[in-house]
């Protein structure tokens, strides 16, 4: 069965004149000519490239992934920069009006995880059917993002997916620096898509950067980077979304004792043998100071980077998780299920991308292999420190910069807890003024409000789900806690995620101000 609808095909080299390399195709496939522009980049390191190429073929893809709803561009974009690097990127243009629509830009975590999974088992107009484990096989997606917005699914770092060129990244802002410049191309006036008849352009579109888990390293890197550099000039960036984010490690030890401990925890485990839970709490304070003395080591260069899951495992809520038997990304289901579905992502679906048709029509050289992981990568970001590294501080550059963030957390999450996503949105200062006197700042109107207690939070609401969420928002900085969800939080509350999203970007002021009581 094949995927692509619509190909978008970039040059592998940067020169002053695009040259276009010749596409390989079935001799049944009716390619047009391929679009190329260049233009000087603005650091003066040479030209960004991109030439796009639109395929479709109404025999050969029919209706899947989304056709004809859908008009889909995929291939890779070669910006300029001392190291030039080949990003792999998949578009899907909104259904509504995409010449109009706002472009939010999707990076899963990892490091080193593929944001195809965020398209094909996520968000996008087509996901794969897990209830079929012989063969890859894709259903509808009724709760696809791409209704009203069009999404471009970004493979980063290089290295990642299909991404080429930059060797051995190994921390955050140096990912950032060449997303920047994906960025930088992406709204370039140059730079067009065609669509039936009519030329995209994202040039001056309403832009939002969005992910999930370590997505709260890469999506602050990015955003602090784009602020820094003052390219917001010429980007309309609106706001920032990550999804139980993992943005700050030494606090998840603390976080994991309010969830799962204490007299009133907010998740209770199904206990492996009598006394587990209370006998784990127990050393927790121990467990707790030893993963923060291995965090402090390593930031402060006196002690390795790399060994601190021997150190914070018994720590961590993934930890219990493990201990407990329970998936560390829903805690509601056993480990079986989430070993069935990574078995069937790293062997059936990673030979269906690897296949060598299919990676012709992605424009992708045949000596690419496609994984849904870069382990490598992962063991670099952890040598490097930049695992353990705290992004509060970029947090913070981007509020102060008047661009609004939102952190959102479905609660039966192991590896992120949405006790760690709150603690770190408290641990954030920001200057924003508050026009009460007796706060001063939204950091204390944040602060206060949270003090308060969830039975006064402000709630989400839908048609379909009554009260979803929890959530406090001060100035800049919205926290939300959706019920019942977990790492991913489409994947067991799709109505809930859609409804989130869709009203974040389109009609923000549903976000009421929380309420610091008296």
């Amino acid at each position: 069965m094949e995927l692509l609808l619509i190909l978008l095909l970039c040059i592998s080299h940067v020169f002053a004149t695009p040259v276009q390399r010749p596409l390989i195709s079935g001799e049944d496939l009716n390619w047009a000519a391929a679009d190329c522009s260049s233009s000087i980049n603005e650091d003066g390191l040479g030209n960004n490239t991109i030439c796009i190429q639109q395929v479709w073929d109404p025999v050969i893809d029919g209706d899947i992934n989304g056709a004809p709803l859908n008009n889909q561009f995929c291939g890779y974009m070669v910006p300029a920069g001392k190291n030039p690097v080949k990003l792999f990127f998949w578009l899907v243009m909104s259904e509504t009006d995409p010449t109009k629509d706002p472009l939010v830009l999707w990076m899963n975590g990892g490091p080193g995880s593929s944001s195809l999974y965020g398209i094909f088992s996520q968000w996008g107009p087509r996901i794969i059917n897990y209830d079929r484990k012989d063969q890859v096989e894709f259903k509808n997606n009724p709760f696809r993002m791409t209704e009203k917005l069009n999404w471009v699914f970004l493979e980063q770092p290089s290295g990642v997916g299909f991404s080429r060129g930059r060797r051995n990244v190994r921390d955050s802002m140096t990912a950032a620096i060449d997303i920047s410049n994906f960025i930088t191309t992406l709204f370039l006036p140059t730079t067009i898509f065609r669509r039936n008849d009519v030329q995209v352009s994202f040039a001056g579109r309403e832009f939002h950067i969005a992910g999930e888990s370590y997505a709260g390293h890469w999506v602050p890197a990015i955003g602090s980077y784009l602020v820094d550099k003052k390219k917001l000039r010429t980007i309309n960036l609106k706001s920032l979304i990550v999804g139980n984010a993992w943005i700050d490690s030494a606090l998840l030890g603390d976080a994991t004792f309010k969830l799962l401990c204490g007299a009133s925890p907010s998740l209770i485990l199904p206990e492996p043998s009598p006394g587990a839970t209370a006998s784990n709490c127990t050393s927790m304070p121990h467990w707790i100071s030893t993963c923060k003395a291995a965090i402090n080591a390593c930031r402060s260069g006196t002690g390795p980077c790399d060994t601190y899951y021997w150190d914070c495992n018994d720590a961590w809520s993934d930890g219990w998780g493990v201990k407990f038997g329970r998936n560390i990304y829903d805690a509601t289901q056993d480990t079986n299920s989430q070993t069935e579905v990574n078995t069937f992502l790293k062997t059936k679906f990673t030979a269906f991308m690897n296949n060598r048709d299919r990676k012709t029509r992605f424009g992708v050289p045949r000596d690419i292999r496609w994984k849904l992981d870069d382990d490598p990568m992962y063991f670099r970001f952890q040598s490097s420190g930049d695992i353990l590294r705290s992004f509060i501080p970029e947090v913070q550059d981007i509020l102060n910069a008047n661009i609004d963030i939102l952190f959102y957390a479905g609660d039966q999450d192991l590896v992120c807890p949405f006790t760690l996503v709150k603690d770190q949105a408290l641990s954030t200062v920001w200057t924003e003024t508050d026009p009460d006197p007796s706060l001063g700042t939204k950091t204390a109107r944040f602060r206060k409000c949270a003090a308060r207690g969830e039975s006064t939070y402000r709630i989400l609401s839908s048609p379909s789900s009554p009260i979803y969420a929890h959530y406090i928002r001060a100035g800049h900085l919205t926290y939300v806690r959706v019920f019942g969800a977990g790492h991913m939080i489409n994947e067991n509350k799709p109505v809930e995620a859609k409804h989130m999203f869709e009203n974040w970007i389109a009609n923000r002021a549903m976000f009421q101000e929380c309420d610091p009581g008296p």
